[in-house]
């Protein structure tokens, strides 16, 4: 009996399923294997979009990361089941003869027992290893389910991303300066349609805590983009918050999402997105005027801006690590006023 290929075997096995459980149940973020392994691929995928600009191909990214941490996962867990079956030449026998079965043999075994395949070709070699083979499919039973109750949430958070993108943008923010879509709503107009965002942006947040690979799922579509389209949404509340000298009592209305947006950004640092190495340009106080609202003196304002230095870099940082450029969404506002003119009509 080799026992070494039991010890490494068992080792494997647990490790995998703990990966798993800690990426699918614990809602904390990726396991150990599962967070360099996605990390790793894409900033390869980044290093490759920055070099060739094949906005395509990122979104097409996080696709194919799920699919290589499933296909790790499966790997690795089959590897470890193999090596725990090579203790013994004896654990598995072919069905008709009775001859041992070889490493290969048994890693043929191990894969159809895993998946439940339930093939005769070989058999366990004693009721040890028939319990164990027992052990093995129930274990493996348990792996599937696990993955595929995650991917479908998956799926159903990346959408809610989206929608929630294009109704941002379709508001018409832009962190190069506010589009003229507010104009005869007011501040007032801006804080009934912003208070929704609140519920919606806390559980974005959560997601991805439960799903780390939506930090991966991205859109070729600039306004399909969460990262950009929060960027917009807390830039404007800096600049109204911060920049506001009159700001009327119903402003309060506005902490909650501002809030909202502070536990979103503090769940990108403890996901290890990392800060840009400088903050993004200075928000301009004359957009203020959309709003009918008077400015604090530009000094005071850049003083307060630089109070923000970090949640500001951690911006920037999640925009970059999307796959983005600060500017690309501002370049988009010249194009942009004439649709956002009319989606201002509709939110009288």
């Amino acid at each position: 009996m080799d026992y070494i290929f039991g010890l490494a075997g068992t080792l494997l096995v647990i490790i995998v399923l703990w990966d798993v459980m800690t990426t699918t149940m614990l809602l904390s973020g990726a396991g150990p294997l599962t967070f360099p392994l996605t990390s790793g691929l894409w900033k390869i995928c980044l290093k490759l979009h920055r070099r060739f600009m094949l906005r395509g191909s990122l979104s097409l990214c996080g696709g194919l990361i799920i699919l290589a941490s499933i296909t790790v996962w499966i790997f690795f867990y089959w590897l470890g089941w193999t090596l725990i079956f090579s203790i013994s030449k004896f654990s598995v026998l072919e069905s008709q003869s009775g001859a041992t079965a070889n490493f290969l043999q048994r890693a043929y075994y191990v894969g159809f027992t895993f998946i439940t395949l339930g093939i005769g070709d070989f058999k366990a070699g004693s009721e040890f290893w028939e319990i164990l083979s027992i052990v093995l499919a129930i274990s493996g039973f348990f792996m599937v389910t696990l993955v595929i109750t995650y991917l479908l949430p998956v799926v159903s958070a990346v959408v809610e991303q989206r929608q929630l993108a294009v109704y941002i943008h379709s508001m018409g923010f832009a962190r190069g300066g506010l589009i003229p879509s507010f104009q005869g709503l007011g501040l007032h107009g801006l804080i009934e349609n912003l208070q929704p965002l609140t519920e919606k942006i806390s559980r974005l947040g959560q997601q991805q805590l439960a799903y780390p690979v939506l930090r991966f799922m991205q859109s070729s579509n600039p306004k399909a983009s969460l990262p950009l389209a929060l960027a917009d949404l807390d830039e404007t509340l800096t600049l109204i918050l911060n920049g506001s000298a009159d700001l009327p009592a119903t402003a309060e209305n506005l902490l909650p999402l501002r809030h909202s947006l502070t536990f979103y950004l503090r769940t990108l640092r403890s996901l290890r997105i990392p800060l840009a190495d400088k903050p993004p340009p200075s928000l301009s106080l004359n957009d203020l005027a959309f709003f009918e609202r008077q400015s604090v003196e530009a000094d005071e304002f850049d003083r307060r801006l630089q109070a923000l230095d970090e949640r500001r870099r951690t911006l920037d940082g999640y925009v970059a690590y999307s796959g983005w450029e600060w500017q690309e969404g501002m370049r988009q506002q010249s194009s942009d006023e004439a649709e956002a003119a009319k989606a201002a009509s509709g939110l009288h």
